[in-house]
């Protein structure tokens, strides 16, 4: 199977320029093809193809997303990011990025307190779900004695 995953990206894309009609260009040279490596390069270049909506719909769509789609769908990820981030004490980056001016990369989860409506919205139908789970395996396992 490949390893380096510069080479195999380059692959998929070869594969997927090949594939769509478009005259391809050649690989770089590293990448020990197996069959199964074909295999992979082939599936992944398809799925990059339908992603793209070239040869066929596109998921969820008859075709390409608009630009305002892609921008919609955007703004409404970085806004769940956002109430998941507090609801779980994080900061927006999540602690990833040292240059963040609100928490310098050390917003993890717990980084601060979570926020009360965020929590409840978010992790206490989780904590509930989970302790009834909990509970019934108990009692599943006390039944067996």
């Amino acid at each position: 199977m490949p390893t380096d995953a510069l080479s195999l990206v380059s692959k998929v894309i070869d594969r997927a320029i090949e594939k769509s009609g478009y005259a391809g260009a050649a690989s770089p040279p590293g990448l020990n093809q197996t069959p199964g490596a074909d295999a992979l390069i082939d599936s992944l270049a398809s799925h990059l193809l339908t992603f793209l909506g070239i040869g066929g719909p596109a998921p969820g769509g008859s075709g390409q997303a608009s630009a305002s789609d892609l921008e919609r769908i955007c703004a409404e990820q970085m806004a769940r990011n956002s109430v998941v981030a507090r609801a779980l004490g994080a900061c927006d980056c999540w602690g990833e990025l040292p240059a963040c001016e609100v928490c310098r990369g050390r917003g993890v989860s717990g980084w601060r307190p979570p926020d009360r409506a965020s929590f409840d919205a978010l992790v206490r139908p989780v904590l509930r779900k989970m302790k009834q789970h909990r509970l019934r395996a108990r009692g599943a396992s006390g039944a067996m004695r």
